[in-house]
């Protein structure tokens, strides 16, 4: 009997089973980390929400929004939360703390610069971030108000709760109050835009109009992505876009309001991007 034990080792097809089977197993793992990576961070923003929606309410709380001085009328009856829109005894405790004359134009420049600041989030002092640059404030909230009578304020708000860049312009929008004009212009934060939309009662379909208040329709169209939220303008129905085919949005549930025009508010893309900014709306 020999000495030597047999020595015969993986046949090269055994061996390319075992390395394509390894390939295959680590394609899978590698799929799920992104997939990991995307969920956390659904989850912690989802978890942020509610923590961000309470800063928005203090802040309107505490700047004190004057019911009467909301539009009552108009196609576009929903304004963005800002200093024009505030109570005269709000107004007059800027005016003091500042010192500037209650009808000099800079008052209200101010008081939006300030309303702009506290909108971010976190809301950590400055120096928190002078030594912690990591803790970089990510986030942005804007207010959406309306005129409701049947509310003990007298009004409603809609918070949108948004992701924020620092080098990204969004598209936005200036207003004339007087003359009812909206005017194009980019701004540094994610804030709500009105489209003019056409939607039957009862149905989960609505058509982008051609004919649009601030941007035109071929603009409007990129910003409904899959997922976005949007806020009904006269009566604050809250809808998620499930999928958007060329000019037609599908709702994920039934139009509620009356057929007919309607101003859907929904915060755009960055210019140039087409991910959605928006978390969530509350």
């Amino acid at each position: 009997m020999s000495r030597y034990r047999s020595r015969n080792g993986f046949s090269l097809t055994e061996v390319l089973l075992a390395t394509g089977i390894l390939a295959i197993g680590f394609v899978l793992i590698a799929t799920i980390f992104p997939a990991g990576i995307k969920l956390t961070a659904m989850a912690a923003e989802k978890t942020l929400a509610p923590a961000m929606a309470e800063e928005a309410r203090a802040a309107v709380r505490l700047y004190d929004v004057d019911a009467d001085k909301l539009p009552s009328s108009g196609e576009v009856q929903s304004v963005l939360f800002s200093a024009e829109y505030l109570s005269d005894q709000s107004v007059q405790s800027f005016v003091q703390f500042y010192g500037i004359p209650p009808h000099d134009p800079r008052l209200l420049t101010t008081i939006n610069a300030r309303l702009t600041a506290d909108s971010l989030y976190p809301s950590l002092p400055k120096e928190s971030y002078a030594q912690n640059p990591a803790q970089n404030q990510r986030y942005c909230w804007a207010v959406l108000c309306r005129k409701d009578t049947t509310t003990a304020e007298g009004y409603q708000i809609r918070i949108f709760l948004c992701r924020w860049r620092k080098e990204l312009r969004y598209y936005g929008f200036d207003y004339d109050k007087s003359a009812g004009v909206f005017t194009q212009k980019e701004k540094e934060r994610p804030t709500p835009v009105p489209v003019r939309v056409n939607a039957v009662y009862g149905r989960s379909d609505v058509t982008i109009e051609s004919d649009q208040p601030v941007y035109p329709q071929e603009t409007c169209r990129q910003f409904f992505p899959e997922g976005a939220w949007a806020v009904e303008d006269r009566n604050g129905h809250i809808y998620q876009i499930i999928k958007r085919d060329g000019t037609t949005l599908s709702l994920n549930r039934n139009w509620l309001s009356g057929s007919g025009q309607n101003i859907l508010w929904v915060v755009p893309p960055a210019v140039g991007s087409n991910r959605n900014p928006c978390i969530e709306v509350l």
